[in-house]
C-alpha cells in the first residue's frame, strides 16, 4: 500500500494503474502502518501538493474523493492551493472540489492560495467554478466495470446545485467573505438553464436577476463599482420593477461617486419599496452627500470668480462614467490599518494584534467602517468567534472588548461563534458576560442561530450558561440552594419537551452553588456526600442533553458522573445512551455491559445492551459488505 502513495508523489501513472487494476480500495488509503499516517493524506493528496495533473486526473477518473480530508481536515485541493498547483486545482474544481471548504483552522484552499499570493491558482480555481456548466452526471458504473483498465465506484460526486451556490454565497456574503460570494452567485448562475429555454422561462429570469443583484452587493463590498453596476442593470433588465435592483444600482452609482445617478436610483427604489427603512436610509444619505457636492462645487466657482476663469468641466454623461476619485494617503492608510486588525483576528494571531493595538488603541471596537467589509460592521471579536480563535478571543476579552457589541445586522460576538459552532469560543463569552437573551435585527438569539444550523453542542452550552458565579448570578435568579435548584429541574425535566432545556440551566445552578456549599455542609442539603451529589446533577443534566440531541455533552456530563461515582450502574447507562445517540454501538455496548456487570437484575440496561448489541451486529454486516 506504501508503493501507491509513493506512485502518487513520484506521478507514476502506469504504476498508479497497475495497483488501481489490482485493488481499487486503494483510492481511499491514507499511510496506515507507515510515516505517511501522521498526515493521513491520499492518493489524491499527495499527487495534487506535487502537482502531477497526469496522477490527478487518473484519480479522478478512478473515482477518487475530491472531498477526502486528511488528518487535518484537508482536501487535496488545499493540497494544490498551497503548493501553487494551478492546473491540478482546475481539475479538482471541475470534479466538484469546493475551493471554500474549510480546514480545522478554518482556512479554505482559496484563502490559502490568496494568502500565500498564489495568483494563479485562485485564478485557475475561479475559473474553474464559474466555467461550471449543468452537465448530466456521468452514468453510474459498477465495481466490476474495467472499461478504463480500473475498477471504479457506483457513482460520481455529484455536482452542487444553483440553490446549493446561493445559499453557500448567502453565507459567505453574511460573513464578510465577498470573494467566495462572489464565485458561488457566478457558479449559481452557470448552472441556471438558459432564459430562452422556454419552459420555466419566468422563473429561470426571476433567479438570475436575484443573483445578479447578490452579485451586484458583493463586487460592491469589494468596490468593483463598475462590474457591480453591470450586474444591477442586468438585473433590472429582467425585474425592472424590483427595488431591490434598483437599490442595488444607487449603491454602485454611489460608490463611483456619480451622486446624482445614486439618489434617482436610489428614489425608484424607495418609491419601489414603500419608503422601506433601508432604502430610505441610503436615499437620505446619498441626497446629503449631493448637496455636500454641489456646495462644494459652488465655493469653487465662487472663488474662481474672484481670481481666476472657472475650469471647463466635462459634460455630465461623460463625467458619470470617469474613474472614483482616488483615496487620500490618509484613507488608504487606515483601511490598511483595519484590513491588517481585522485579518489577525481571523487568523488568531495575537502578537499581530498586539502591535497593531498599541499603535492604535481605536481599533479595539472598529467595525470596518469605510473598508469593503464596512457592510457587515464585525469588529474583531466578531471575527475571533466565527473562526474559532480562543486565544485571540481571549486576549480581546482581557482588554475590554465587548462581547455583547452588535454588528450591522445586530449580531453580537455570541451569535457569530454559535453560528460557526465554535463551542469553546462560546463559553469563554458567557463566562466573560455575554448575553444568550439579545436578538440580531431577525430577531434571532444565539440559540436558534446554533440550533437552526444543527449545531447541538453549542446550543446545549447556551442552555447551561456560564458557571462563573458572578457572572451567572447576574443575569438570572440565584436559587436559595443547590437542593432547590435540583428540585426545580427534576420538575421541568418531568414535564419533558423544550422545558428539558430549563431543566438544564436548572441543573447547572445546583452544580455551582454545591461547589460554593460542599466544603461548608459536605453537600447535606442533598443527604449524600458533595461527589455523589455532583454526580446525581451531572446524571440527571446528561439525560436532559440527550433528549435534545446534545451528544457531546450529554456524553461529557455522563464520564463526569461515572467519575465521581465509578460503581454507579444508572451513571454508566447513561453513557451508553449518550454513546447510542453519537451512533458509537461498539462505546455503548460496553458501557451497558459494565452498568450490567454492577446490577444485574436491571431490565433497562438489558434491554439497552441487546438494542446496542443489534445495531453493533448491523454496522459490522454493513462494513462487511462494502468491504471496509
Amino acid at each position: 500500500m506504501a508503493a501507491f502513495l509513493a506512485a502518487a508523489k513520484a506521478g507514476d501513472v502506469d504504476e498508479l494503474r497497475r495497483q488501481l487494476r489490482e485493488d481499487a480500495a486503494l483510492l481511499a488509503y491514507c499511510g496506515a502502518g507507515t510515516p505517511d499516517s501522521v498526515s493521513g493524506n491520499s492518493a489524491l493528496h499527495w499527487a495534487s501538493a506535487n502537482g502531477h495533473e497526469p496522477a490527478v486526473a487518473l484519480l479522478l477518473e478512478a473515482r477518487a474523493d475530491p472531498s477526502a480530508r486528511n488528518n487535518g481536515d484537508s482536501t487535496p485541493l488545499h493540497s494544490a492551493a498551497l503548493k501553487n498547483r494551478a492546473s491540478c486545482a482546475r481539475a479538482l474544481v471541475r470534479a466538484s472540489a469546493d475551493p471554500l471548504l474549510a480546514d480545522e483552522y478554518g482556512d479554505s484552499p482559496l484563502k490559502l492560495a490568496e494568502r500565500a499570493q498564489n495568483l494563479e491558482v485562485v485564478a485557475a480555481m475561479r475559473e474553474a467554478s464559474l466555467g461550471a456548466s449543468p452537465q448530466a452526471a456521468p452514468p453510474s458504473r459498477s465495481a466490476s466495470d474495467t472499461s478504463s483498465g480500473v475498477r471504479v465506484g457506483a457513482t460520481a460526486p455529484s455536482r452542487r446545485s444553483a440553490d446549493e451556490h446561493k445559499e453557500s454565497g448567502n453565507a459567505c456574503f453574511k460573513a464578510g467573505q465577498y470573494d467566495g460570494a462572489y464565485a458561488h452567485y457566478s457558479a449559481a448562475m452557470a448552472l441556471l438553464p438558459a432564459e430562452d429555454e422556454g419552459s420555466g422561462q419566468a422563473g429561470a429570469v426571476e433567479q438570475r436577476a436575484a443573483l445578479l443583484s447578490n452579485r451586484s452587493g458583493a463586487l460592491a463590498a469589494l468596490e468593483r463599482w463598475d462590474e457591480a453596476e453591470a450586474d444591477a442593470r442586468a438585473a433590472l433588465e429582467r425585474r425592472p420593477d424590483w427595488f431591490k435592483a434598483h437599490a442595488r444600482l444607487g449603491a454602485a452609482l454611489e460608490g463611483r461617486a456619480d451622486l446624482e445617478g445614486a439618489v434617482a436610483a436610489y428614489e425608484v427604489a424607495a418609491r419601489l419599496d414603500g419608503a422601506g427603512e433601508v432604502t430610505s436610509a441610503a436615499l437620505k444619505r446619498a441626497r446629503a452627500a449631493l448637496r455636500a457636492a454641489r456646495l462644494e462645487a459652488l465655493l469653487e466657482r465662487n472663488a474662481n470668480a474672484n481670481g481666476a476663469a472657472a475650469p471647463e468641466r466635462p459634460p455630465r454623461a461623460a463625467a458619470a462614467h470617469e474613474p472614483r476619485t482616488a483615496k487620500t494617503p490618509e484613507q488608504v492608510a487606515y483601511a490598511t490599518r483595519v484590513a491588517a486588525w481585522q485579518g489577525a483576528a481571523k487568523r488568531g494571531d495575537v502578537r499581530a494584534l498586539t502591535e497593531l493595538l498599541a499603535a492604535n488603541a481605536e481599533l479595539l471596537h472598529n467595525r470596518s467602517e469605510d473598508t469593503a467589509e464596512r457592510l457587515l460592521g464585525n469588529t474583531a471579536l466578531h471575527w475571533a468567534a466565527a473562526y474559532g480563535r480562543v486565544d485571540a478571543a481571549r486576549w480581546l476579552l482581557a482588554r475590554r472588548a465587548d462581547p455583547n457589541g452588535r454588528n450591522h445586522g445586530g449580531s453580537s460576538p455570541l451569535h457569530s461563534a454559535c453560528s460557526h459552532a465554535q463551542g469553546e469560543v462560546v463559553t469563554l463569552l458567557l463566562d466573560d458576560g455575554a448575553d444568550p437573551a439579545c436578538n440580531d435585527e431577525n430577531g434571532e438569539d444565539a440559540h436558534m442561530a446554533a440550533a437552526r444550523r444543527g449545531h447541538m453542542t453549542a446550543a446545549g452550552l447556551l442552555d447551561r450558561g456560564t458557571c462563573v458565579p458572578a457572572v451567572r448570578w447576574s443575569l438570572r435568579a440565584k436559587p436559595l440552594s443547590a437542593a432547590e435548584a435540583k428540585a426545580a429541574g427534576n420538575a421541568a425535566f418531568a414535564r419533558g419537551g423544550g422545558a428539558h432545556r430549563l431543566a438544564i440551566s436548572h441543573y447547572t445552578d445546583a452544580l455551582v452553588l454545591l461547589a460554593d456549599e460542599a466544603p461548608g455542609d459536605g453537600g447535606a442539603d442533598f443527604g449524600a456526600s458533595a461527589a455523589d451529589a455532583a454526580a446525581m446533577l451531572h446524571s440527571n443534566r446528561s439525560g436532559a442533553h440527550a433528549s435534545l440531541a446534545h451528544a457531546v455533552l450529554a456524553l461529557d456530563d455522563a464520564r463526569r458522573a461515572v467519575a465521581l461515582r465509578p460503581d454507579w450502574a444508572k451513571g454508566w447507562s447513561r453513557v451508553g445512551a449518550a454513546l447510542h445517540l453519537a451512533r458509537d454501538w461498539e462505546g455503548a455496548t460496553e458501557a451497558y455491559a459494565h452498568g450490567l456487570r454492577l446490577e444485574p437484575e436491571s431490565a433497562a440496561l438489558r434491554h439497552a445492551l441487546a438494542e446496542a448489541e443489534k445495531q453493533r451486529a448491523r454496522q459490522l454486516e454493513a462494513e462487511a459488505e462494502s468491504g471496509g
